[in-house]
Parts: C-alpha cells; structure tokens; sequence
C-alpha cells in the first residue's frame, strides 16, 4: 500500500486493528544513582537514593549523612522491599549496600539490570563488609558501578555519590538528545505529526500485525478546503503530508 503526498493535504489518519487512530496533533517527547528524569525533573531523581540496608547500626549514620548532603532517602530492609520500591515509576535511581535478607544485593543487582536494559539507568554503589578481590569483581560483573568496603569514612561515600550524579546527568543529557533527534526525523516540526516516511513506515508494520493477527487495518485521508493559505504561511515545501 502507498500513501501519495500533495500540496493541500492537510491530515492523514491512520487507524490500528482496533479502529483507533494513531497519529495525534501533538509530539510527546520523553526523556528519561538509583541518585531523575525528563529534564526540570532530572535533577530532582537524581538525588533520589534507595538505601537497603538491615543493619541499625549502620543504616542510622548513613541516613544521617545523606540526609546532610541533601539526598531524598527511602529505606529498605531487606532486598525484597528494596526490589518492591525500585518497581514505582518514580523509583531512585542510586542503590547501596550489598548482603541484604531475602534478596541478596548482588542478585538485586542483576535483576535491576535486565529491566534497566529497556529503562533509566540506576547508579549503583554496593556498600559491604566483603572486601576479598573475588567480591569485588562479583560485584562489577552483576553491574555494580561502584564499590564501598565497611567500614568507610563518610567523603568516600559522598565522593562516589557525586561521580554517580554526574553520570547520570550525563545519561540523561545523551536520552534528551537521542529523543529529540528521533522525534526530528520522524515528525513534523510545525504540525507535530508524524512525517510522510515514519507514516509509511508505521502502516508497513502495522500491515505487517494485521496480516500476523488477521485483523484489518484502515487508512483515511482527510483533505482541508483552502489549506494551501496554511501551507503557504507556514511551510514551502509542496510535499509536506501533515
């Protein structure tokens, strides 16, 4: 199937097997230690720490401290309530510790890697008692970005915090620009639409499903009387399909 582009073409709807239509007139552009996401929202998550820690002896000092760095802390007490928190929308994005009740930190550490894989990246600092070479490269390997033998002194905590933070600043900032260079070349700028080749592209996929599921799919074009004034005004390009 083609779809034909010309001058005064003011909309195309494309409708999914469902019947309902998939091309809006707006872009929603998203973003993206567990230390936020979207850009006013990013520096905001970034200070956001899950520390899962069982042990009162500790997890007392060390909530005070990021408290007095200004960090947004949630406790855990186990690794299973740590896995739960870490499952909200809106979880943080700087995890510490390491031998945890339940769900040990290393194998909370894959997990949150195999679904990070697809979402943000958490920055992730075990704090342990272990400290043999072995643990170590465990650790890394699970996709621990850092590494904190017990006992610490407090500076070394918060300097690997604020290189966490960078980083993930930095990641955002790469999300932000990968999403607007995808939302440039698949949408058009003045309408918001999707542009003539992501609209091809999207009905072969769907022409694909269709015939997978054996479902319909329908096209509609839809033209507007006396739009070339808009055309005209807004844009010069004769082949623009909004």
């Amino acid at each position: 199937m083609k779809i034909a582009a010309r001058k005064g073409c003011a909309a195309s709807m494309l409708t999914d097997a469902n019947g309902h239509g998939v091309v809006s007139t707006g872009v929603e552009v998203r973003n993206a230690i567990t230390v936020g996401r979207g850009q006013s929202g990013e520096q905001g998550s970034q200070r956001k720490i899950l520390l899962p820690e069982d042990s009162p002896v500790y997890r007392h000092p060390i909530s005070g401290h990021l408290k007095e760095w200004g960090f947004d802390l949630q406790i855990a007490k186990d690794g299973a309530a740590a896995w739960e928190l870490l499952q909200a929308p809106d979880a943080p994005r700087m995890v510490l510790d390491w031998v945890l009740p339940k769900i040990e930190g290393v194998e909370l550490c894959r997990r949150m890697r195999k679904v990070q894989a697809f979402s943000d990246y958490s920055y992730i600092v075990p704090l342990t008692g272990k400290d043999a070479k072995n643990d170590l490269l465990e650790g890394m390997r699970a996709g621990a970005d850092d590494y904190l033998a017990k006992p610490f002194h407090p500076p070394e905590l918060e300097a690997r915090l604020l290189a966490g933070k960078r980083i993930l600043y930095l990641q955002g900032e790469l999300v932000s620009a990968r999403e607007s260079l995808r939302v440039a070349a698949t949408y058009d700028f003045i309408t918001g639409l999707m542009n003539p080749g992501e609209i091809v592209a999207w009905l072969d996929r769907e022409l694909v499903r269709a015939k997978r599921e054996t479902s319909p799919v329908g096209v509609i074009l839809a033209d507007i009387d006396h739009f070339k004034s808009v055309n005209d005004s807004l844009d010069t390009r004769p082949e623009m399909l909004c």
